[in-house]
């Protein structure tokens, strides 16, 4: 068997054991590296030999695809894929998410300015809302207010638990607060084509439901103390 013969070999034999990996990204890097050995190959064979100009060309096609889709992945899964001005806001609070399913939920967001009555208590889930700036009021059913802060989520019960909504939320008179929304459809959507995406957003709401929690208390705690 000549030296070219046994090349091909080991190189066709390393290709089909990396395919044996769950990695997509190892893959693709096992292939460049293949890729360079099958162009060193052609070129120390001669191209003047049959098949050998082929594998030049295919080797040089193939590195560029993969390497491109590497780098891809990389761009997708870092912190650059998303405009300057939603860093700060993935970082703080959807950092559990990867850049790439984080532009996916805020793709389906709509941001507005609301006053006024924001959640009306008893009502299906309709909508799920967070807050980027203002500070809306609790209206409990014996009529104590609690006013929130920034950063929070309206209606997450009622997402969470599919139930009825448990409290009035609103704005305090003359004030704005400015919104991300996600309505039923959106959210029923990006469950059968992203479930990954409301897995995890169902977790950073019940982390943020738990603080939400402790801060009420302590407000009505200082408020009967």
């Amino acid at each position: 068997m000549s030296f070219t013969d046994t090349a091909m070999l080991i190189l066709s034999t390393t290709i089909t054991i990396c395919y044996l990996s769950s990695s997509i990204i190892f893959i693709r890097v096992a292939l460049i590296i293949v890729q360079i050995g099958y162009f060193f190959l052609a070129l120390y064979t001669g191209l003047d030999q049959p098949g050998m100009t082929a594998i030049l060309i295919l080797s040089i096609t193939n590195s560029l695809i993969n390497g491109l889709k590497i780098t891809q992945y990389f761009y997708e899964n870092s912190i650059r894929c998303l405009p300057k001005e939603l860093h700060n806001l993935y970082q703080s609070e959807f950092h559990l998410l990867s850049p790439k399913e984080f532009k996916l939920l805020y793709e389906r967001a709509g941001e507005e300015e609301r006053t006024g009555e924001l959640i009306v208590a008893n009502q299906t889930f309709e909508n799920l809302m967070f807050v980027l700036e203002g500070a809306p009021i609790i209206r409990l059913q014996k009529g104590k207010m609690i006013r929130l802060t920034k950063s929070v989520w309206l209606g997450e019960m009622s997402f969470l638990r599919g139930e009825v909504t448990s409290a009035d939320v609103l704005t305090a008179p003359e004030e704005k607060v400015k919104l991300l929304i996600w309505n039923k459809h959106d959210i029923n959507e990006l469950q059968e084509k992203q479930p990954i995406i409301i897995e995890k957003l169902r977790y950073i709401i019940a982390n943020s439901l738990a603080e939400k929690i402790k801060y009420s208390n302590t407000l009505i705690e200082s408020t009967f103390s």
